[in-house]
């Protein structure tokens, strides 16, 4: 993994275990608890992450930017919902973020970051999926297990075109906490569950 992405890991380590231990996403992967409610919520939540960082990504280099297969994303997104709801069309609920919209390197590389970061877990959730639920839809974590084809391409790319200060590296890490946190904030406001459920 390159400097950058090592820094971003261990930076956003605990912001990423909070989001894993807060429902919807502490029910997945585990197939006693996992429920078809839990799974709207979370592709509902992911949707609206999606929806509002993909304007920031259209910054990057179209080369890096095509890695991210950012229509795809969402199209497999709605389609699941779709399927889910039963609904005829899909809008993105509002994604709950405390970070000022100004556009920065920093805001791009920490939203590419978490995008594709997410894409090495959704290899494992597609998996799972297949085997434990085969009854829902899962055309988005197809689409993120392509996505995570790109990964060691991605993170070279990203570390050797976008070079930064030691301000930037804190100011994206702290960007790509932020995100995980808003992660977690719009999976309270969605969900009707707690917005923490001990394992």
């Amino acid at each position: 993994m390159s400097e950058l992405f090592s820094y971003l890991k261990a930076q956003t380590r605990d912001a990423h275990e909070a989001l894993e231990a807060h429902y919807p996403f502490n029910r997945m992967l585990k197939t006693r608890r996992f429920e078809k409610q839990d799974y709207v919520h979370i592709l509902q939540v992911l949707a609206a992450f999606h929806s509002h960082v993909k304007p920031w990504l259209t910054t990057l280099a179209p080369a890096h930017y095509t890695m991210l297969h950012t229509d795809a994303v969402e199209s497999a997104l709605h389609s699941d919902l779709a399927q889910l709801t039963q609904a005829p069309a899909h809008e993105a609920k509002a994604f709950h973020l405390s970070l000022p919209d100004t556009p920065s390197t920093p805001r791009t590389l920490a939203a590419a970051y978490v995008w594709m970061g997410s894409s090495l877990g959704g290899k494992m959730i597609e998996r799972w999926l297949s085997t434990s639920c085969p009854d829902l839809p899962a055309a988005y974590y197809t689409q993120m297990k392509y996505v995570s084809r790109n990964w060691p391409l991605f993170i070279q790319a990203i570390s050797t075109c976008y070079p930064l200060s030691d301000t930037q590296l804190t100011q994206t890490a702290n960007c790509a906490s932020a995100l995980f946190a808003g992660l977690r904030e719009t999976a309270r406001r969605i969900s009707v569950a707690p917005g923490l459920v001990a394992d």
